[in-house]
């Protein structure tokens, strides 16, 4: 019975931070850009501008894509938000949630 409830709690606190982990997101809008006399949607990120359809993962830990609204951007792994009650300790973009 002990372990039954046991690993219930420990279930429960996984799902609840699991549910106070938000993503840091951003957006820019696309611009027309001529290549080889085309008019083609580009984004454009750290002076790097990528054609629509483009998609990639950063050093930093966010993730992009290029549509030909513009381009969203969200932070993955250690680089998303956690609340205030939570501290994230990083392994490189994998992160493990404590808390404070």
């Amino acid at each position: 019975m002990f372990r039954s409830f046991a690993l219930l709690l420990t279930v429960s606190s996984a799902l609840i931070l699991v549910t106070e982990v938000h993503g840091s997101c951003f957006f820019s809008p696309a611009q027309m850009t001529q290549i080889c006399s085309k008019d083609m949607v580009t984004c454009e990120y750290a002076g790097i501008k990528f054609l629509e359809g483009a998609m990639f993962n950063t050093s930093d830990c966010i993730s992009c894509n290029c549509d030909s609204v513009g381009l969203s951007c969200c932070g993955f792994g250690s680089n998303s938000e956690v609340s205030s009650e939570y501290r994230v300790v990083q392994y490189g973009c994998e992160f493990k949630i404590e808390k404070t």
